[in-house]
């Protein structure tokens, strides 16, 4: 529903002259008034029938005028419904606009316009890490296929399309349809939906830089009925019993290829040194390292967080060995190149992981020891060690670049269930 009205009041410089103005509503949105370039005496005006009173001087030029410009937007909306478009009364006011800028500033942004300007910000954003330029490119991936996930949904759910969709339209009945078209496409290809938190996560970012411009329909608070598929999952600790690493530091080398010696030692440096990240330790340049304070100073890639772990000498003797075959100042061979892209690095970096991971998972299978393990357990078996040992979680923390919070609630884990269970069945005996 919308209306399209004129309204008059006395111009605040001269009185005695009536301010015309152009009163554009429609449901949803609030009102927005456009100054028309039309007047005349203030005693003249009746407010009844919006118009100038009959036989007074000039009311019949300026009547037409009225008449002719209301009637000019009454069709231009009408012209937007009959097209399906959603449009805003700022853009019905901008409609005959003879200026891009003015049509810039009053014209709301689409949903989709909003991504568009996400995109681009992300593709041209670029920060420095322990020396390294990095791009935000593959988060700026991660909202092109949101963004056409969006357009899909639309498609299939409403018959719409994406590009007309305002933030007024992203409201609880968007997002649970939404929520549901994501979970039902998954249950038609057999799987689990693992990206769900991920696209709504996005759009939440999307509607939180609308909100924060101010732009008509923002509103995070209908992200409230998502909590439950949008809140946070709590993450299974990888972590390993610590006589996995031993084994792992005792293996009979001549049962292994030299690349599967490395892969697992690219493991245990992990561990020596506060169970660093697989891309953090890929990154990691000697002048991150004081060789002589045995320290490690980095600033994590993925987080914004400074982690300060210990440079033991175990970890030192592994980084000594390979240093040869290392480019640069890179402590760890892992990028072939100094000049690798950042894509060809990401690329690198998942094919690492597959290698070091099956490394590992042959190592135990030759030590008969049954467990699940990967590059990325280090990090968790290294934070149970540390906690087991009465460390205080706060160096802890320090030592891998995390939270207090963090670190209990995704890398801790319990190793010592079955001895608690026993020594207070013990201690509480019948």
């Amino acid at each position: 529903m919308f209306t399209v009205n004129l309204k008059g009041t006395p111009d605040a410089e001269r009185p005695d002259l009536v301010k015309i103005s152009l009163v554009i509503y429609k449901t949803g949105y609030t009102r927005v008034y456009k100054t028309l370039p039309i007047t005349g005496s203030w005693a003249n005006w009746d407010q009844a029938t919006q118009r100038f009173t009959p036989k007074t001087s000039d009311a019949h030029t300026n009547n037409s005028l009225l008449s002719d410009t209301l009637s000019k937007y009454i069709q231009q909306a009408n012209l937007y419904e009959r097209e399906g478009k959603n449009w805003t009364p700022k853009e019905l006011k901008a409609a005959f606009s003879k200026t891009k800028e003015e049509l810039l500033v009053d014209v709301i942004p689409t949903v989709e316009q909003m991504f568009q300007i996400r995109i681009a910000d992300l593709r041209s954003k670029k920060r420095i890490k322990n020396g390294h330029i990095l791009t935000s490119n593959t988060y700026a991936d991660d909202h092109v296929k949101a963004l056409a996930y969006l357009k899909q949904f639309t498609k299939d759910v409403y018959n719409k399309s994406f590009s007309n969709y305002h933030f007024t339209d992203i409201d609880e009945k968007f997002l649970t349809d939404f929520v549901f078209y994501i979970e039902e496409e998954a249950l038609k290809k057999g799987t689990k939906g693992s990206t769900l938190r991920t696209k709504l996560n996005i759009l939440y970012k999307i509607v939180e830089k609308a909100q924060k411009r101010g732009i008509s329909g923002a509103n995070l608070e209908h992200f409230t009925c998502t909590n439950e598929k949008f809140r946070v999952q709590d993450s299974k600790s990888r972590a390993v019993d610590l006589t996995v690493v031993r084994a792992l530091e005792n293996l009979d080398q001549s049962l292994f290829s030299e690349t599967e010696l490395f892969y697992i030692d690219m493991f245990l440096f992990c561990f020596y040194c506060g169970g660093m990240a697989p891309v953090d330790a890929a990154y990691l340049t000697w002048p991150c390292i004081d060789v002589e304070k045995h320290k490690i100073c980095y600033e994590r890639i993925k987080y914004p967080k400074i982690a300060r772990p210990p440079f033991v000498p175990r970890a030192q003797k592994i980084a000594e060995k390979y240093k040869s075959r290392c480019c640069g100042d890179y402590v760890l061979p892992l990028f072939p190149k100094v000049d690798m892209t950042q894509k060809q690095r990401e690329g690198r970096m998942n094919y690492l992981c597959l290698q070091v991971n099956r490394a590992l998972r042959r190592a135990l299978d030759v030590v008969g020891i049954k467990e699940e393990i990967c590059w990325y357990s280090a990090r968790g078996t290294y934070i149970t060690m540390m906690l087991d040992r009465k460390y205080d979680a706060g160096i802890v923390a320090e030592h891998c670049g995390n939270s207090v919070l963090t670190i209990y609630k995704n890398y801790f884990k319990n190793l010592r269930e079955d001895d608690i269970i026993a020594e207070l069945c013990k201690e509480f005996a019948a």
